[in-house]
């Protein structure tokens, strides 16, 4: 933390006066981390706080957490009275008794209170409606503060005050505890000890729950706090159609999937806000264990389910972690689809038929961890948060502690808000169930994806680690260039889902050379002609998906012949789309991404910003600037800022810009336009640190770069930090 801000009080004892007598000496900052033992851990309950004006304003940055200390080691942060007897009396006769909730019960992540009308702060008014622009401005100041102080928690390392050992000889006294030792606690009653861990679960039916306020019109609905599990109907477990201005506040909520399936599905829904809601499945959507056997050239490996993990069925997407650190052990290796079960909680994972050795790649060693996808209940969507043709959405506080595939998913949405949103892996002491093995893995796929957006997504103070795949991706749809003539542009549609209307504006990623000038549809038509022996020997060619290659060769796609506003030349093998519909607008601020198998932020949008995220471990590019013919993710990005970003343990370049047309070439200069690359540091990263190409006016100014490591050859030059390639005019780095 930077040094001590504090200021002498003796001018305002000394003044007489009951007003603030200095300007800017308006608030009192205050904070928490560790009071007392009682957590698992030795953890504490972390608080920040700000007063001003005669409110409170409060963040705890672990709701999930019991404030008190855990119920099962006798609330040790309370010391033991009749009162104390009284309340826990009452609590158990009648559990979520309202004394109780106030003085033991979970917090919310927020907490608002009036202290002229409400001096002992049992109002909480942090959700109201009235009350969000004095929340939000005390808030921004608490923050602000908080990250001129260098508070550990603003940069996503608050885990370092956890790990300070106890300097008490009650040291470890959870865990020594639960082990039946009688560790002495003389300041609690010993009936001030619950028998065993309180059970959040709620026998309450959350969807009946839910339906009934909607039903009724309300427009707030507050969800009892509680662990809800709920069964999967349709495909989902929650379904939204159709909501306006509806407000859920789901403080200390937990919904529990249980199948592998959508958790929350929101569809055609206005200025829908939802806060503070917990997501997690059980069976969990992927499996873990030791590896135990492998073969000398690891071309196969035998591993053990851990004891607490499922073993429904087994899918490939494998990944393998360190035990000792937590991180992956290695980067992505082709294996067969095929897991053989051996019996006993053992399979068999074998390594695909053109593979050789590479000891710089297959790194794996018997005792990793493997984790792989489990699949429980019938197929669905199987995307944990999803939106479908939804405005104005925020979503608050909301945490994923696993996933079939994606954590948040949206299609053809417009200005959706995700603030302090969290991926991550589940704690194991916040886990209701008992592992042999603490999780290694969040959710499968990416944490945030954003496809087809009108406006894109504005992703403030999130979280992503440890998923399967990347932390944001923000994209468009491309449709594949069959070819042009004149004004007409022969396309392939999949899955009929065409993006682009009468009136559009079109944009170009050609097969080869410069970027078409963009042109406006006037007429779309359905083209019978089915595809050509030519056309289907370019797409053999390409660098395309094999999924997205198959649709195109074997009849699933549709053809269109789009008419535009001038005559154009765009080879056969290239991609359009509607720039209108990429995400164009969107934020990615403030996030603490990485521990991943892949990229940290990846954008194809325009007219937004990258800045201010801490991204450790990424193993590809931390940043990727770039349209991707082979996944048909457009568009071409143009008046992008990526700026102080904290960059760390990258495996690739870190930042990257770039465009590649279908031939796979580096595209020439004008592809890509106004890209800004600002203040960022790099730590530990591979050189080069930025690689540009085929962008028009750049700039790179202010980055910190750490000293070169050393030439790899004697007389070789040494790595350089910036690579531009195809960029006009070529700027200064500064």
């Amino acid at each position: 933390m930077a040094p001590s801000p504090g200021i002498s009080l003796t001018d305002v004892f000394k003044s007489g006066k009951t007003d603030a007598i200095q300007p800017g000496r308006d608030h009192v900052i205050l904070g928490q981390e560790r009071h007392d033992v009682g957590r698992p851990h030795d953890q504490g309950y972390p608080i920040r706080s700000i007063i001003k004006d005669g409110w409170l304003y409060s963040r705890n940055f672990t709701p999930d957490r019991w404030p008190s200390g855990n119920p099962e080691t006798g609330y040790l942060n309370t010391d033991g009275s009749p009162t104390k007897t009284e309340i826990l009396t009452a609590n158990r006769a009648k559990p979520n008794d309202p004394h109780w909730l106030l003085c033991f019960g979970k917090r919310p992540a927020e907490e608002l209170f009036d202290l002229e009308n409400d001096p002992d702060c049992v109002n909480n008014l942090a959700a109201v409606p009235g009350q969000q622009s004095r929340r939000a401005a005390l808030e921004t100041q608490l923050l602000a503060k908080l990250k001129e102080q260098e508070d550990p928690r603003m940069a996503g390392h608050g885990e370092v005050f956890d790990n300070y050992p106890y300097a008490g000889k009650e040291r470890g006294l959870y865990e020594r505890y639960l082990k039946g030792e009688k560790v002495k606690t003389r300041w609690v009653n010993s009936t001030d000890r619950e028998p065993a861990p309180l059970d959040d679960t709620a026998s309450a039916d959350l969807r009946a729950l839910i339906a009934a306020e909607l039903a009724a019109g309300n427009k707030r609905i507050v969800i009892p706090p509680g662990r809800y599990l709920v069964q999967a109907e349709s495909g989902g477990h929650l379904h939204f159609k159709d909501l306006s201005d509806v407000e859920i506040i789901a403080e200390n909520v937990e919904l529990v999937c249980t199948s592998t399936v959508r958790a929350l599905y929101f569809e055609n829904c206005t200025n829908v806000t939802l806060r503070g809601l917990t997501v997690d499945y059980d069976p969990l959507p992927f499996t873990q264990g030791k590896i135990i056997a492998m073969a000398p050239d690891k071309s196969w490996m035998d591993f053990e389910v851990a004891k607490g993990f499922p073993e429904n069925e087994l899918q490939e997407r494998i990944q393998i972690y360190d035990p000792a650190t937590g991180e992956l052990r290695r980067g992505d290796a082709s294996w067969d689809q095929k897991i053989e079960a051996l019996g006993e909680r053992r399979y068999r994972v074998r390594k695909g038929g053109n593979y050789r050795f590479n000891p710089l790649n297959d790194t794996e060693q018997v005792g990793d961890i493997l984790v792989t996808n489990n699949h429980f209940g019938k197929q669905a969507s199987p995307h944990a948060i999803e939106l479908r043709a939804c405005k104005g959405m925020r979503f608050e506080g909301i945490a994923v502690f696993a996933s079939p595939c994606f954590g948040f998913l949206e299609y053809d949405c417009d200005g959706s808000e995700y603030i302090r949103c969290k991926v991550d892996r589940r704690d194991p002491a916040d886990d209701p169930v008992k592992r042999a093995q603490p999780r290694m893995r969040s959710l499968n796929a990416d944490a945030f994806h954003s496809k087809d957006a009108i406006k894109g997504p504005a992703i403030i103070g999130c979280t992503a680690r440890f998923q399967g795949d990347d932390c944001v991706n923000i994209n468009g749809k491309y449709h594949y260039v069959c070819g042009a003539q004149g004004r007409l542009v022969r396309i392939a549609v999949l899955n009929n889902q065409l993006k682009i209307k009468v009136g559009d504006p079109v944009e170009f990623l050609p097969y080869s050379g410069p970027r078409p000038p963009d042109a406006v549809v006037t007429v779309i038509q359905p083209d019978p002609t089915p595809i050509t022996g030519e056309e289907k020997n370019l797409i053999e060619k390409l660098g395309l998906n094999e999924n997205i290659r198959t649709w195109l060769l074997t009849g699933k796609a549709r053809f269109h012949t789009l008419t535009l506003d001038r005559e154009i030349e765009v080879p056969a093998g290239s991609a359009v789309c509607c720039p209108l519909r990429v995400g164009n607008g969107f934020a990615v601020k403030d996030c603490d991404f990485g521990h991943n198998r892949s990229r940290g932020v990846l954008i194809k949008a325009s007219n937004g910003e990258v800045s201010g995220n801490r991204i450790t471990n990424s193993r590809m590019a931390a940043v990727l600037v770039s349209p991707e013919f082979w996944w048909m993710e457009a568009g071409m990005s143009s008046d992008v800022v990526v700026r102080d970003n904290v960059i760390k343990g990258c495996l690739q370049t870190p930042i990257q810009i770039h465009a590649r047309g279908g031939n796979r070439q580096i595209l020439p200069a004008g592809a890509l336009r106004n890209i800004s690359i600002l203040n960022n540091r790099f730590e530990d990263c591979v050189w080069p640190l930025i690689h540009v190409t085929s962008t028009s006016n750049l700039k790179i100014e202010g980055n910190h770069f750490p000293e070169p490591p050393p030439a790899k050859a004697d007389g070789a030059a040494p790595p350089q930090a910036v690579v531009l390639e195809n960029c006009e005019p070529a700027p200064p780095v500064r």
